[in-house]
């Protein structure tokens, strides 16, 4: 009664609102949700990206259409590995391992390396190159001669050692013997290897020489030797000539 009877300039009147009788207050009800949008007739497409299209083939080759080659001149693209004139039990151990097919940089290496040519050879990771100097060493050597006949040098032992396991797996029919030569193991282990008589040496530079100097490794019956650069992707490949005669003679 107080507040409709109070009147000032710029005021309103306020007047008391009439208490409702029970049960006529109604319950505000909620809007319904809206209906799902209707499917359209093209669903949005899966984005790949290029890494996991990549991680879905790392063991097979890569496609040679999407990589550029420089190839000098008088090499030949050889297809595949019965093709490249390979011993028949090196073939067993290579599609053993899992290969059907080279790779881009073994179908233009091997073939030149097994001819006794000086090779360079340059790919990214991932192209095949440590299978490629695996089949190519497994090829030239003679497991008759109880002798280091290859020498391959890599910048890291980790490196090294990959490529004994893999010449190990490739050379499985043929009895191919391979010794990783690195730093951080027994050198008595190394001197008893070498001196029981091994075909291939895959080894890093320090550990490498010190055998050398010890004169427990011999050079003599070296065919083939190795330089691999983890900084850059290449592989040099020395054949019996001066150059790689003044290299082992050290």
């Amino acid at each position: 009664a107080i507040a409709s009877q109070i009147h000032s300039p710029g005021l309103q009147a306020i007047k008391p609102e009439k208490p409702e009788p029970p049960g006529t207050r109604l319950q505000k009800s909620h809007p319904p949700p809206p209906p799902p949008p209707l499917p359209t007739s093209h669903p949005p497409q899966a984005r790949v990206s290029p890494m996991a299209a990549a991680g879905s083939s790392r063991r097979g080759p890569m496609d040679d259409d999407k990589l550029t080659f420089e190839t000098s001149a008088g090499v030949d693209v050889v297809g595949s590995f019965d093709a490249m004139g390979i011993r028949e039990d090196l073939l067993r151990g290579i599609y053993g391992y899992g290969f059907e097919k080279p790779s881009a940089i073994q179908q233009r290496a091997v073939v030149p390396i097994i001819a006794g040519r000086d090779v360079i050879a340059q790919a990214q990771s991932g192209t095949g190159k440590t299978s490629m100097v695996s089949l190519s060493v497994c090829q030239v050597i003679d497991t008759n001669i109880h002798e280091v006949q290859a020498l391959i040098l890599s910048p890291t032992r980790e490196l090294a050692t990959q490529t004994e396991r893999v010449m190990q797996a490739v050379g499985n029919y043929m009895s191919v013997s391979v010794h990783a030569c690195v730093g951080g193991k027994s050198i008595g282990e190394d001197i008893r290897k070498l001196e029981a008589g091994v075909h291939v040496v895959s080894g890093t530079p320090g550990r490498v020489c010190d055998m050398i100097k010890r004169r427990t490794l011999r050079t003599r019956a070296i065919k083939l030797l190795v330089l691999v650069s983890l900084p850059l992707p290449y592989c040099i490949f020395f054949s019996p000539s001066s150059t790689s005669s003044n290299i082992l003679s050290y």
